[in-house]
């Protein structure tokens, strides 16, 4: 069966996983992927900054120092996203897909620092060694998206898709959601 483009997402919640990897001396003699095929990773900003009091507890760093991620606990810098572009595109990932949240039930600070991964994509010099697109976070009533925010959110997502860099498959952006029933 012939398939042009096909899609494989690791899951690679804040990179943690990355944890004991090890840069590769010679990138430029890794295989490439295969003309067609696209491989990228989650990317889940809710391990730093704000919301750290859930997803990083003192706990975890005080009982497990051994498991610090390479980029340490907090990922909240421009310099450490262009850190991960590199890794990621040395490594012959294509894009990140983004978690993205927006609900009108939640306070603004949590959706910015959830959001804050994106924004440092967004800002950082080397951006155009990986594509990105949009996982839309509505997986819980928390997080869902009704009518009153509807507009809201496509427009953002219309901004986001004419980024350059925002992955496309035959011109048309990629956008995934977690629950369409929750639409």
């Amino acid at each position: 069966m012939s398939i042009k483009t096909i899609l494989a997402f690791l899951m690679i919640v804040g990179l943690t996983g990355l944890g004991g990897c090890k840069k590769k001396e010679d990138p430029a003699s890794q295989e490439k992927n295969l003309p067609g095929i696209k491989v990228g990773a989650y990317y889940f900003h809710g391990w730093s900054g704000e919301t750290d009091r859930w997803h990083v507890p003192a706990r975890l760093k005080d009982e497990f120092p051994e498991r610090e991620p390479a980029w340490g606990w907090y990922t909240n810098s421009v310099e450490l996203m262009e850190q991960q572009i590199d890794y990621m595109a040395d490594n012959n990932l294509d894009f990140f897909s983004f978690c993205w949240y927006h609900s009108s039930s939640q306070q603004q600070w949590i959706l910015d620092a959830l959001n804050e991964g994106l924004s440092f994509y967004l800002q950082s010099s080397n951006r155009d060694r990986l594509e990105f697109s949009l996982f839309i976070s509505n997986h819980d009533l928390s997080f869902t998206m009704g009518p009153k925010e509807w507009d809201f959110c496509t427009q953002k997502w219309i901004d986001l898709f004419n980024e350059e860099g925002y992955q496309k498959i035959n011109g048309r952006p990629v956008i995934v959601f977690m629950r369409h029933d929750l639409l």
